[in-house]
């Protein structure tokens, strides 16, 4: 079975792994399954399909012992490939393609564990193979592997209101109805709204919807940084990276800057090249007014990926994607964090296979319970990063709390770190 969720464009949460198996006592192998679809998105094909590829062209390298006799195999299933597959008039045929392909790469596995690596797990949720779950013996598991969510983000913002004890914000949200990232925009909002709602009781929240395209855009940043004084002091921003520019110098033209009054906060996911962190550095004739906001900004965000150690893999990647797809090579590129996800859920599944193999068991999975006991109160250093995992299974969140350095005029980490056993996270801030 195969549940569709679809919106007008693509809500990316992160990348999952998803198990199944026709009869867990009998599997004979492991049969992976990478999937990707539309050509235009930051987790598109042109980036999955190479990061999938390069990822397991570099684990066999290192675990050749866990591919000999083809204990582990490998079905590509890109489908979709248009250039916006999950938005409307697109998101049938790829669902129906998706479906005809996951059916070829399994019909003929029936006596294999499968491994289904999706990094787009909003637009296509695998529940199962294509055997009935009536007739029993398929039961999937799921799991992600990302750093942090944006409900995670939304415990975070209630937590730094917490501790400065702010009881009131006001939320710019962005609707961004003529982009193809109206729908990602609006489940960063529900998910932000939900935390705040959660504490209607003490913490009094206004609404400010605006469409920074529709309109005159300084007219639309006015009222709504207008309003949204009008209720509180400090200003919660939920919008792409070239409106929250725009809506920042507006923020100046007003005199919000004058006596420390506002305070502005963002929340910021994931890095793509299409959506950098907040900068005020662009070369343009907005650069020294929104700079002087910025030194008012709190920024949420997942920690940072140490660029520098994923220089030389995710080189290879682009280039990889290049040639796959006829892309002119861009150094950009090179910053998608969907991309060094892919390569650390492949890293992370096959050096845990390999640890079970050097501990006397065989180069596969007895069954997806055990793969997700493997990685319980668990620490994994990875090629770019370390996994952590909780007592759940599930990777804990990094969420990181930035403030503007004048120094160095960049966001620069003044709080890192989480309480995991908390139901909000824990800021230590020193404002």
């Amino acid at each position: 079975m195969i549940e569709s969720r679809t919106h007008n464009s693509c809500l990316v949460l992160g990348w999952l792994v998803i198990f199944s198996c026709a009869r867990p006592v009998t599997c004979n192998g492991l049969h992976l399954i990478t999937t990707t679809s539309a050509l235009s998105s930051a987790s598109s094909a042109n980036v999955i399909a190479p990061a999938y590829l390069i990822a397991l062209e570099d684990m066999r390298e290192k675990y050749p012992h866990l591919f000999d006799n083809n204990t582990i195999t490998v079905t590509p299933v890109d489908v979709g490939l248009y250039t916006e597959s999950c938005t409307p008039g697109f998101e049938g045929p790829s669902i129906d393609e998706f479906v005809r392909a996951y059916a070829l790469a399994t019909v003929r596995r029936s006596t294999e564990q499968i491994v289904i690596l999706n990094a787009e797990d909003d637009s296509l949720v695998i529940s199962c193979g294509t055997r009935s779950t009536a007739l029993g013996g398929r039961y999937p598991t799921m799991m992600t592997v990302i750093s942090g969510t944006i409900s995670d983000a939304g415990m975070s913002l209630v937590a730094l209101l917490d501790h400065v004890m702010w009881r009131s914000i006001a939320f710019i949200y962005d609707q961004n109805s003529g982009s193809i990232d109206a729908g990602r925009i609006q489940g960063h909002a529900m998910s932000l709204l939900k935390a705040l709602q959660e504490r209607s009781s003490d913490i009094d929240l206004s609404i400010v919807r605006m469409d920074s395209t529709v309109g005159k855009k300084s007219q639309t940043y006015y009222m709504a940084l207008q309003r949204a004084a009008n209720h509180s002091r400090i200003i919660l921003c939920e919008t792409l990276h070239r409106p929250l520019r725009e809506l920042m110098a507006s923020a100046y033209d007003l005199g919000m800057t004058v006596g420390n009054e506002y305070v502005f906060i963002y929340v910021y996911l994931f890095q793509i090249p299409s959506e950098p962190p907040p900068e005020w550095h662009e070369n343009d004739q907005l650069d020294e007014k929104v700079k002087a906001v910025f030194r008012h900004t709190l920024v949420i965000r997942t920690a940072e990926p140490k660029w520098e150690k994923s220089d030389g893999i995710m080189e290879r990647i682009v280039r990889r994607g290049s040639d796959m797809f006829n892309r002119t090579y861009q150094a950009q590129y090179k910053f998608n964090e969907f991309a060094v996800g892919c390569y650390g859920s492949v890293e992370l599944l096959i050096s845990t296979l390999n640890n079970t193999y050097l501990a006397g068991g065989s180069a596969k999975l007895k069954s997806p319970a055990d793969f997700l006991r493997d990685l319980k109160n668990r620490t994994f250093n990875l090629t770019f990063e370390s996994y952590a995992f909780l007592p759940d299974g599930t990777r804990a969140p990094n969420i990181i709390l930035q403030r503007f350095d004048a120094s160095s005029a960049r966001f620069q980490v003044c709080q890192s770190g989480v309480s995991a056993s908390s139901t909000l996270v824990d800021f230590s801030l020193n404002l």
